[in-house]
This record gives structure tokens, C-alpha cells and sequence, in this order.
């Protein structure tokens, strides 16, 4: 097993960690939020426009780490984030 290999197991246990808890969840929640992962990126100025893209792909990124490494807590902090409204 390579070095590379052996780091993104770290990465993704540590996922795992910060997902296995409800703070964990709702930090993360909050995290996405303000990436914008759940709203539209549009603004009539292409600077802002710009700006609230690359935020979003950001999150999206997020989304797709927490997915790897805990699909099961993200569906659960989905549920949460419905509790919550």
C-alpha cells in the first residue's frame, strides 16, 4: 500500500469521526450552508456570480467526501436537517 493510499484512509476516517456525532452533523450542515450547496449560485454581476459558484463547488466537494466516507450519516443529517425546519 502506497503513502497516498494510507493518507486518504486517514481522510476518510476522519470524515467518518466528525459525521459520527449530531455536533459533528450540524457543524458540517452549517458548513454547506454557507457554501451555498442547497441555494442557486446566480447573480446578475458575474463577479458575485463567480464568487458563489466556486463556494458551491466547494461544498459540493464536501458532499462528495462525506458520501465516500459516511453515506449513512449523510442521509442522516438530511433527516436532521428536515427535523429542523
Amino acid at each position: 500500500m502506497s503513502g497516498t493510499d494510507d493518507a486518504r484512509k486517514i481522510e476518510i476516517a476522519d470524515i467518518s469521526v466528525i459525521m459520527s456525532t449530531k455536533g459533528g452533523r450540524k457543524f458540517i450542515s452549517r458548513v454547506l450552508d454557507q457554501c451555498g450547496v442547497f441555494s442557486d449560485t446566480f447573480d446578475s454581476d458575474t463577479h458575485e456570480h463567480a464568487k458563489n459558484a466556486g463556494r458551491r463547488q466547494i461544498g459540493l466537494w464536501l458532499v462528495n467526501e462525506i458520501k465516500e466516507a459516511s453515506p449513512g450519516e449523510y442521509v442522516t443529517l438530511m433527516k436532521e436537517r428536515l427535523d429542523d425546519e
